[in-house]
């Protein structure tokens, strides 16, 4: 009978032995899987967070490439403008020179031609003077 005591009153302890040693082995586990849980849940946020970094910074650099290549754009047709502008003022400049100096031209010929009418005309009022002093001068022979 003894040896069923003792059994028994083995037996709860060895049985809370086991239990809490099962308990304890559960606690571990489940510890354990936690800690690797968030260990996981802390690298995908952690990489979620350099995914994000990369990609903002990228984003920039794009903006930044971007930006600066609309830049170079709108300098490059700027400076197109301005030498448009600048050579169609030349060719105006040219041709006003040109319908300048053509009007010149014209009014030089136009003095001309009156240069040569007024000679013409100075001629022709000579003649007459003359013919009209010749019909004086032959009327009083004739007289």
């Amino acid at each position: 009978m003894e040896k069923v005591r003792r059994q028994d009153r083995n037996s709860p302890e060895s049985e809370r032995t086991q239990h809490g040693n099962s308990s304890e082995s559960d606690l571990k586990q489940k510890g354990n899987s936690t800690e690797t849980e968030c260990k996981h849940y802390w690298n995908r946020t952690e990489t979620v967070r350099k995914q994000y970094r990369n990609s903002t910074e990228t984003g920039l650099k794009q903006n930044r490439n971007s930006t600066e290549a609309v830049r170079k754009q709108h300098g490059n047709g700027t400076e197109t403008v301005r030498k448009q502008n600048g050579n169609s003022t030349e060719t105006v400049r040219k041709q006003n020179r040109n319908s300048t100096e053509a009007v010149q031209k014209q009014y030089r010929q136009v003095m001309k031609q009156y240069g040569q009418e007024q000679k013409q005309y100075g001629n022709s009022k000579e003649a007459e003077q003359k013919q009209y002093g010749n019909r004086t001068e032959t009327e009083k022979k004739q007289q």
